[in-house]
């Protein structure tokens, strides 16, 4: 076994023992002495340690100059266990701090939270009950096909997914095949999921066209294979309705005739009338 001691500029000593070896094992101490709050650090030299001028250490904060560092002198990045006043109930606190300043918290007598601290300004807090609370921002989901899992949840029978990973909202501008020419045109839509619900309107003049009347351009393509989506477009100016129905793996919308025969809308019944609806549908994805 071989022993070091260190001693005190006064009095006392401190014992290193380490364990018997070949040769004999030296502890070398840097030559020069550090600033304050300084660490030591290998060297590169075998057996010698030297002083750090990047990494200090004042007894409560870890702080580097090193700016290709995760720690940034000018932003410390703050983590220390304390307890409230008055309870018994410890609390994690990080921060990022820009002054040397940290905001404190009250928190209610009996409440363990975590919670995160950007610029001096809490971000979010994990709440003794469970809850997360998001104080300012979004919940950003990072990668598509990734949301909010209800799997916890009960299920149907033929629940196939329980997963939310979409939503969205916006405006589209319908267009179309075998349209008379068309005004006061306008649409707007959300995305909850798969589910589409498209918002359109159009006013047709009485000019005659031909062929079978459609929309192309339903905000989202829809899901192939059925079942498929029928509805209704109602006309604003004779308070009367023609049916419509979003076709199959596409984003066009037909109009049918209303008298049974299951036959695609001729550009006759559209002419002159003024639509207004709400097209709901399941989309591919």
């Amino acid at each position: 076994m071989s022993t070091i001691k260190l001693k005190g500029s006064s009095s006392g000593e401190a014992e290193v023992t380490v364990a018997a070896a070949a040769g004999t094992p030296t502890f070398t101490l840097p030559t020069t002495v550090g600033s304050a709050n300084q660490l030591l650090k290998n060297s590169g030299t075998a057996g010698t340690l030297e002083f750090s001028s990047n990494l200090t250490f004042d007894g409560t904060t870890f702080t580097t100059k090193d700016t290709t560092g995760s720690i940034d002198a000018t932003k410390t990045l703050t983590a220390e266990f304390r307890r409230d006043d008055g309870t018994k109930n410890p609390r994690l606190q990080i921060s990022h701090n820009e002054n040397g300043s940290i905001i404190n918290h009250t928190y209610s007598t009996g409440a363990s939270e975590l919670m995160f601290e950007i610029g001096q300004s809490e971000k979010l807090r994990i709440q003794a009950d469970g809850h997360v609370k998001i104080i300012d921002g979004d919940l950003v989901i990072g990668t598509a096909g990734h949301g909010i899992d209800f799997s916890a949840t009960s299920d149907a029978g033929g629940a196939t997914s329980e997963l939310l990973d979409d939503y969205e909202e916006g405006t589209w501008t319908p267009s179309g095949t075998n349209l008379p020419t068309a005004s006061n045109v306008s649409g707007k839509y959300i995305k909850v999921g798969r589910i589409v619900h498209a918002w359109w309107q159009m006013e047709f003049a009485s000019d005659g066209t031909s062929g079978h009347a459609r929309i192309d351009n339903l905000p989202y393509t829809s899901e192939n294979g059925g079942p498929y989506c029928g509805g209704t477009a109602w006309d604003y100016r004779t308070s009367s309705t023609l049916n419509i129905h979003v076709g199959g793996g596409s984003t066009l919308l037909y109009w049918y005739h209303d008298d049974g025969s299951n036959a695609l809308g001729d550009h006759t019944k559209i002419e002159g009338k003024q639509f207004r609806a709400c097209t709901t549908y399941r989309a591919a994805s």
